[in-house]
């Protein structure tokens, strides 16, 4: 009996063994896995992984908790570190120029990483659901945040945002429910839709004087959002772009616009006073619905806009005052 234990505690011991030491390569690329830390080297390129099944060290991510990638490698490919919930530190060189999609997609315990200045293209979906994720700075080189980039990192409370930034892609920040504000630097154009949804702390947002849209949905259920600058140089803002911005009490709603959109402010019930400029020539379905604190809606077209109940659903007749432009 005694025999047979010792055996099977020996054979314990090389399975453990064969899970904390692997290695391998990866197209021109070497990995090893090592009491908890992955090492990637060699020169070129990291292959661009179809799925999490394709990823050499996916069936070991349970146990990498340091990630250190060599001088040398020149991306880190799509997929590349998907839900290695465990990992709490990496280190990426010089060498690197981009990072591809979904690669640090649900890596639940990295609280930060560096990212170096070389990389010029982070790609979509790349720090989603990263929920420990506090701070991070995007390098100057990077020229777009992508589609869902940030989306999920729930602990977000600082980011770094270069002059080099010309677009925020869709969802790129929702649920970024710790962010309280934000400075977009000179140089964005747009604004994707769900851009900032549901980034319910978020208090307040400078906008540049570059932007031309922000999209649908963009700044939806930040419900503690009290102010927001609109600049002139916007000429387009989607449906329902502010919906349920309950804390916002002001508005000014730029020269640039000729139209508002259907719901744009449905729904911000502490919004006092409005002012409509003279280039607007059409107000759509449920803009200001349920507006309920509006006491004045100033009207600065000379020819009257085109105005039914449900653009102003739910705002009171009695309390509320319609100024025209004279």
């Amino acid at each position: 009996m005694k025999k047979i234990t010792l055996i099977l505690f020996i054979a314990t011991l090389f399975s453990m063994a064969s899970v904390f030491a692997q290695r391998g390569t990866t197209k021109s690329l070497n990995w090893d896995l090592n009491n908890g830390t992955l090492t990637i080297s060699g020169i070129g390129e990291m292959p661009d992984y179809e799925s999490p099944d394709d990823i050499p060290w996916y069936e070991y991510r349970e146990y990498i908790h340091t990630i250190i990638i060599k001088t040398g490698v020149v991306n880190i490919g799509n997929w590349a570190f998907f839900n290695c919930f465990n990992l709490t530190s990496i280190s990426i060189p010089n060498s690197v120029t981009k990072i591809g999609n979904k690669v640090f997609f649900s890596c639940e315990s990295l609280t930060s990483l560096n990212i170096p200045n070389t990389v010029t293209s982070i790609g979509e979906w790349a720090f989603m659901c990263c929920t420990s994720l506090t701070t991070i700075a995007i390098p100057n080189g990077v020229t777009s945040i992508k589609e869902h980039t940030f989306s999920g990192c729930i602990s977000l409370v600082s980011i770094t945002i270069p002059n080099s930034i010309t677009s925020i892609g869709e969802c790129a920040f929702n649920n970024c429910t710790s962010l309280t504000t934000i400075s977009l630097p000179d140089g964005i154009i747009s604004i994707g839709e769900c851009a900032f949804y549901e980034c319910r702390n978020l208090i307040s947002i400078n906008l540049p004087n570059s932007i031309i849209s922000i999209g649908r949905s963009a700044f939806a259920e930040c419900i503690n959002l009290t102010s927001i600058n609109l600049p002139n140089s916007i000429i387009s803002i989607g449906n329902s772009a502010f919906v349920r911005c309950e804390s916002l009490a002001a508005i000014v709603i730029p020269n640039s616009m000729t139209k508002i959109n259907d719901g744009t402010f449905f729904g911000c019930k502490s919004l006092v006073s409005i002012t409509i400029p003279g280039s607007v020539a059409s107000i759509e379905f449920g803009a200001f619905s349920f507006c309920k604190s509006l006491t004045s809606i100033t009207n600065l077209n000379p020819v009257p806009v085109d105005i039914d109940n449900s653009i102003f659903y739910d705002v009171s007749q009695s309390v509320c005052t319609l100024k025209s432009a004279n």
